[in-house]
């Protein structure tokens, strides 16, 4: 088959995803295979762009069929498994595990792989499965397999389970060759990781005695420094550290004590984050990750995150920055968190009033005021517009669209909205999956469809777990995880 063909039948397949015709993705996937001449390269072709729009589980049939002429074939049987893991049934996961550990020579760093995959995604039955294999396996581990138990170990804390994560992330300490860098490791997790106690970092260096204590490690320093009585100011803390370490260390402790609802902490944070770096950049970016974790305000939060706003709204102002003309919503959500709910409404419609026919201007106010609880009718009314000023279909417009339908208490339109938006979804969209799949299993929850709630919730908390939609999502999660344990579903 000449490369045009396969070029045109590839983008048949891609505009296939793009309208959600799973049929004529099938049809389209089954050209290419059919025409090619090396029809394992073409099914992993089609994996990795299904991957892409985050549609794995249409491409698990082909490598299922593919895989049954080369049983041998261990990156056939890898690409099966993850695209199960990702996105497929629970059913056969364990089947195409056993399946790919038996194509690679050590079948303990097999397994190793098995359970960081499911440990990534949340396959909990899978990782039980991975864990139990992989304390059977023969041989040697290595520092890959070190990676899986600490990966697995956050995996159990944020399935709620901390003892037993505690357990498995020490273990990780223990089993791995270098210490050093699985300590570095389980440090990063720990200053960034809302599921990840910050004391975990001083329980996994303990278990580590005598001389085969890693001596040196500023980063582990820090995290212990930043969880400890010291952490009242977190500037001593980085200080080892080179400057832009610094900054990323103190953001990332900042966005989890935001997230963790540690508003205090987060203010001594923010202070130490000026100190550190007083550019307009640094500002914005404090500024940035404030909205984007706690706007809208929980009332019971207000007063404390409208202090972090007005300190926020202070330290641009510190840098000559007055006004933000080329960021209107990071503006508009600043003046809410600082001054009230509705009071950035004036930055969007100056906005408007200089780009009335703007799609993208009319699609912001209809989420500002969706998502604020501020006006309903209009925010319908404006993306409606927004859609029409568009010459094509945007996710985000139909996203909007959507939520202010679900909050209008018409679960049955808003799920078939967010139907359409889906297969436009892309892995390399640049962020907004978390607060998308969590929409998406908050429409299911309401219409009793439970078990599409629960995997929604799940793909959210993998796709961005630190982001402020992922944590609401994974404790939605546990929730629904909780209540099924008990049979209440």
């Amino acid at each position: 088959m000449d490369p045009a063909s396969l070029k045109t039948r590839l983008a048949a397949f891609r505009a296939a995803l793009l309208a959600g015709d799973e049929a004529l993705a099938a049809r389209a996937g089954d050209l290419v295979i059919e025409s090619s001449s090396n029809r394992v390269e073409a099914v992993l072709t089609l994996a990795r762009i299904a991957r892409r729009h985050l549609r794995d589980d249409g491409v698990v049939p082909w490598l299922a069929r593919e895989r049954g002429p080369c049983p041998g074939d261990p990156t056939l049987a890898r690409a099966e498994l993850e695209a199960r893991v990702r996105a497929g049934p629970e059913d056969g996961l364990a089947e195409s595990a056993l399946a790919y550990v038996r194509t690679v020579a050590d079948p303990r760093s097999g397994w190793a792989e098995v359970v960081a995959l499911a440990a990534a995604n949340l396959r909990l039955g899978l990782l039980e499965d991975g864990l139990r294999h992989l304390d059977r396996a023969e041989g040697a581990g290595d520092d890959r397999e070190a990676e899986a138990w600490m990966l697995a170990g956050i995996a159990a804390l944020r399935a709620g389970d901390e003892p037993r994560g505690r357990r498995l992330v020490v273990g990780s300490v223990l089993r791995a060759r270098d210490r050093s860098e699985t300590l570095a490791r389980v440090a990063e997790a720990a200053i960034g990781d809302p599921s990840v106690p910050g004391d975990l970092v001083e329980e996994a260096l303990g278990s580590v005695e005598g001389a085969t204590r890693p001596r040196s490690l500023p980063l582990v320093e820090a995290a212990r420094c930043l969880a400890g009585p010291t952490r009242d100011d977190p500037s001593d803390c980085v200080r080892p550290l080179a400057s832009v370490d610094r900054v990323a260390v103190l953001l990332a402790r900042f966005r989890k004590a935001l997230l963790s609802g540690r508003t205090a902490e987060a203010r001594t944070l923010a202070e130490a984050l000026r100190a550190e770096d007083a550019s307009r950049a640094a500002a914005l970016q404090v500024t940035a990750t404030l909205v984007a974790t706690m706007w809208p305000a929980k009332p019971d939060a207000r007063e404390a995150v409208r202090e972090l706003a007005l300190a926020a709204r202070e330290g641009l102002q510190r840098t000559g920055t007055r006004s933000l003309p080329t960021y209107p919503t990071l503006e508009a959500l600043l003046a809410d968190l600082a001054d009230g709910p509705g009071a950035g409404l004036a930055a969007h419609l100056a906005r408007l009033s200089v780009a009335p026919a703007e799609a993208e201007t009319r699609n912001n106010l209809a989420y500002y005021l969706s998502v604020g609880g501020l006006d309903l009718p209009r925010a319908l009314r404006e993306v409606r517009l927004a859609e029409a000023l568009s010459s094509r279909g945007h996710p985000f417009y139909l996203e909007t669209e959507a939520w202010t339908e679900f909050l209008r208490g018409e679960t049955g339109r808003a799920l078939a909205l967010q139907g359409r938006a889906q297969p436009l979804w892309r892995l390399d969209q640049g962020g907004g999956l978390a607060e998308s799949f969590l929409h998406l299993g908050r429409m299911a929850e309401e219409a009793g469809r439970v078990a599409e709630a629960k995997e929604a919730y799940r793909r959210a908390v993998v796709l961005e777990p630190l982001e402020a939609a992922g944590v609401e999502a994974l404790r939605r999660w546990r929730d629904l995880a909780s209540r099924e344990a008990r049979g209440l579903h």
